[in-house]
């Protein structure tokens, strides 16, 4: 009782990150309300999903985010679920899902279990995720950021593959975010299963720099044509470009 009371008083202590329609606290989760989580989240397509998975969901920002567009979007009835082995992360996601707002229409679960624990028995039209991405090399100090950022024996790209492959609808879409080298990796698995990329995103933090970052959506179904585009995000270190202002404009408060 006594960790849990300490629990809520951290989570009332701090102030949550605004977004236009919905707040969100993340201080206690293992990966905080960054860039990345965002610029995936404002690159997926609005489809009219009817049931949404993310793996790896820590506060639950991507999930929200992608809620948040249903609900502007659609009306029909749509189950959302985020999962995380991190039990302070999906606490917090659960305390965020209870100032949430959304219609009764949306069900939105949040599970505490690991890649190889959580049991399913859907597919889903949409799956997404902004995984733990580096090896066991190079370990911070930090265990949440270990937990965050990187992979261990329960969480290596061949299970996640995987789990993608048994849990993604027949014309589903699979969105994810990585460090350039990484997905690089990552691709190096999916070459093995019946999984096949047909976008990416190239991600430049400020024009002139190298990519640093990656968006890849894969289906199930191969495509004729595979799209690559690049998005510079700021002009100089004050300036964000306007291309990144208009995708993100539905979620930031001040684009």
């Amino acid at each position: 009782m006594l960790r849990r009371d300490l629990s809520i008083f951290i989570f009332m202590e701090h102030k949550p990150f605004y977004f236009k329609n919905f707040s969100l606290y993340h201080h206690q989760s293992a990966l905080k309300i960054g860039t990345d989580a965002v610029l995936l989240s404002a690159t997926i397509p609005i489809r009219p999903y009817r049931s949404v998975l993310d793996i790896g969901t820590g506060c639950g920002v991507i999930l929200f985010c992608v809620a948040d567009q249903l609900n502007r979007h659609f009306d029909h009835p749509h189950t959302l679920i985020g999962f995380d082995s991190d039990r302070a992360s999906i606490d917090e996601a659960i305390r965020n899902l209870e100032q949430f707002p959304h219609p009764q229409t949306q069900a939105i679960q949040l599970l505490h279990s690991s890649l190889g624990e959580i049991e399913l028995e859907r597919s889903f039209d949409l799956m997404m995720s902004n995984p733990p991405y580096f090896g066991n090399s190079l370990l911070p100090p930090d265990l949440k950021k270990t937990k965050s950022k990187h992979r261990n024996k329960d969480f290596t790209w061949e299970k996640m593959v995987q789990f993608v492959v048994n849990h993604l609808d027949p014309e589903g879409l699979f969105a994810l975010i990585l460090p350039v080298a990484e997905m690089q990796e990552f691709d190096r698995v999916v070459n093995n299963f019946p999984l096949y990329p047909h976008y990416q995103l190239n991600i430049e933090p400020i024009a002139g720099k190298p990519i640093n970052r990656m968006i890849k959506f894969y289906s199930k179904n191969r495509v004729q044509q595979f799209e690559e585009e690049t998005l510079c995000i700021r002009t100089d270190p004050q300036t964000y470009s306007d291309a990144y202002r208009a995708l993100t404009e539905p979620f930031y408060l001040h684009f």
